[in-house]
C-alpha cells in the first residue's frame, strides 16, 4: 500500500467528526490511551469518573451514552475509506480519545498517534480487511468491555455505532463538495449491510448492523421520515441539556405511528 498524506481539506471534513491531530495543548488528563480502554478495570474507573459530566450515576447509561459518542470512530475510519480512498490505523494502541465538552455535554474527540494514511484500493478484499480493522478488532472490543463493566446489552451498542453510519451513507455521501463517492459509498454500505458478512464485526452469526436497518416511516409530530429505533439509547434519562428522547425513539416512535400513516 502507498502512502498517501491528507490534504486540508479532508483534515478539514475529518475535523468535523471530532478527530484532532495536534493535542500539544491538551492536558495529559484528559487524554486516554483506547487500548488501556479495552482492560475492564480502566474502562470501570474511567466510566465512574466520568459519571457527573456525562449526566447519570446510572453505569447503563453512562455506557449507552459512551458508545454514542465513540461510535464518531467509526464515522471516522468509513468516511476516511469511501469518501477519501485512504485508510487510518485504527489499532487500539495508536488510538487516544480525549476529554472535550460541547454546550455542556461530554463531547470526546480522537487522536491518533501515527495519523498517517494510506491508499485503499476499491477491490473487495481491501476493503473487507479494513472493515475488519476498525470493527472486529477495534470497536467489538471496546464493547465487550463497556457490557463487562455496565451490563448494557450489545444490541444497544450496535445501534447506537449503526444509525450513525446509516447517517454517514445516506446524507453526508450526498454533500456537494463529495463529488464522484456516489458509487463506491452505495457499495460500500452494501457490505456493511451484507447478512453474510457477519464475521466482519466479530463473532457474530448475524450482521450488527444489517439488524437494525429498516425503512423510513412517518411519525406523527415529525416533518421528515424516521427511522425508528429498536432498542432505546437511554438519553432521556441524561440530566442537563441532553434530557430528551431522540425523534426515533422506539418509546414514543412506535405509539405516535399508530396514530398516523406508516407510508
Amino acid at each position: 500500500m502507498s502512502m498517501a498524506l491528507l490534504s486540508s481539506e479532508e483534515l478539514k471534513w475529518l475535523k468535523n467528526f471530532r478527530f484532532v491531530t495536534d493535542i500539544r495543548h491538551v492536558e495529559s488528563n484528559r487524554l486516554f490511551s483506547v487500548k488501556d480502554l479495552m482492560e475492564t478495570e480502566k474502562m470501570s474507573s474511567f466510566l465512574s469518573e466520568h459519571y457527573d459530566q456525562m449526566g447519570s450515576q446510572d453505569p447503563i447509561v453512562a455506557g449507552s451514552l459512551f458508545m454514542k459518542r465513540y461510535a464518531f470512530l467509526s464515522v471516522i475510519g468509513l468516511f476516511s475509506m469511501t469518501m477519501l480512498g485512504k485508510r487510518l490505523d485504527f489499532s487500539p494502541q495508536n488510538v487516544y480519545i480525549i476529554d472535550d465538552e460541547k454546550n455542556g455535554m461530554w463531547m470526546p474527540a480522537f487522536y491518533l498517534k501515527d495519523s498517517s494514511a494510506t491508499e485503499i484500493g476499491p477491490s473487495l478484499s481491501e476493503r473487507k480487511e479494513y472493515i475488519t480493522h476498525l470493527f472486529k478488532d477495534h470497536l467489538n472490543l471496546i464493547m465487550t468491555s463497556v457490557r463487562k463493566v455496565t451490563k448494557l446489552s450489545s444490541l444497544i451498542m450496535w445501534e447506537n455505532v449503526a444509525v450513525y453510519i446509516y447517517w454517514l451513507y445516506e446524507t453526508v455521501k450526498d454533500h456537494p463538495s463529495l463529488v464522484g463517492v456516489g458509487n463506491q459509498a452505495v457499495k460500500d454500505f452494501a457490505l456493511l449491510l451484507e447478512e453474510t458478512e457477519a464475521g466482519l464485526f466479530g463473532e457474530y452469526h448475524k450482521n450488527p448492523l444489517k439488524r437494525y436497518y429498516s425503512e423510513k416511516v412517518k411519525v406523527d409530530g415529525i416533518e421528515e421520515k424516521v427511522r425508528v429505533r429498536k432498542t432505546c439509547c437511554f438519553s432521556y434519562d441524561l440530566t442537563g441539556g441532553e434530557r430528551l428522547r431522540c425523534n426515533s425513539c422506539p418509546q414514543t416512535c412506535n405509539i405516535r405511528t399508530r396514530k398516523g400513516t406508516t407510508v
